[in-house]
């Protein structure tokens, strides 16, 4: 069956690990992987006792990961489920820039379907995914323009246009194509400033990939495009400081991107 599909790779995920230390990393990815419940139900939760759950009857989407990838698919290719996989993405790829971890990923659509009781996905839609996550030379995530155009982009809830963004993204040939893209920058705060949540560059590669990032992040801040007064729950502001992310702390963002 066809599907909307959600490829995200941490990059330098291995160099990460190798010079950090395990026990760190680990506390964190188990951070990363109690959100997403959270991602798949767009934010909605429901009160259990004196804690704050996902509230699973809202279920909108799967999420599953292996090693440094996620992947978010729907149920189909209603207009819901666009919506869908939109809020999702953006819900975690702002939540692993948060925690530290720069995401590339594409948002495809077409056949795609899973093993039976496995999290075992297979399908065009997949491949083509990976294949346009590999072709960037930036962190960030673009939308396939069989998932979105000029021609059905009126079609989405007024909510999601704050998350998208057209954008000329370079390629690794270093030919600029001109995307629809995630604006995993909206409603950010970061203490440090943005430049405080990329690991350090291991060579020239992820350096041009950090810088062509910054770009990106200037250009939402300039066009006004980074904050918003929230119109749904789920782009609630997050702010990072000392601690992991929350939507209880103010103070200003720490630098210009």
């Amino acid at each position: 069956m066809e599907r909307y599909i959600s490829f995200l790779d941490i990059l330098g995920f291995s160099d990460i690990v190798m010079n950090g230390e395990l026990d760190k990393i680990l506390k964190k990815m188990r951070m990363i992987l109690n959100y997403v419940p959270i991602v798949e139900t767009l934010g909605k939760v429901v009160k259990q006792g004196k804690r704050i759950v996902p509230n699973r009857k809202m279920k909108k989407c799967s999420c599953f990961s292996f090693s440094d990838t996620f992947v978010i698919s729907t149920e189909d290719t209603s207009i819901e489920s666009l919506n869908t996989i939109i809020i999702a993405t953006f819900q975690l790829t702002r939540g692993l820039f948060a925690f530290g971890y720069p995401v590339r990923g594409a948002i495809t659509k077409g056949e795609a379907d899973y093993i039976e009781n496995t999290n075992h996905l297979i399908g065009k839609a997949i491949i083509k995914a990976a294949k346009l996550e590999k072709e960037q030379n930036w962190f960030g995530v673009i939308i396939d323009s069989d998932v979105i155009s000029k021609d059905n982009i009126n079609m989405l809830s007024d909510s999601i246009a704050n998350v998208i963004s057209e954008y000329d993204i370079i390629l690794k040939n270093k030919i600029k194509r001109r995307y629809y893209v995630i604006n995993w920058r909206l409603n950010l705060w970061v203490k440090d400033g943005i430049k405080s949540l990329f690991p350090k560059p291991f060579d020239d590669k992820s350096k041009s990939k950090f810088n062509n990032t910054l770009k990106f992040s200037k250009h939402i801040r300039d066009t006004k495009q980074a904050y918003n007064d929230p119109i749904e729950d789920w782009q609630h502001m997050f702010y990072v400081a000392d601690g992991p992310p929350t939507k209880k702390i103010a103070f200003e963002h720490g630098d210009e991107y």
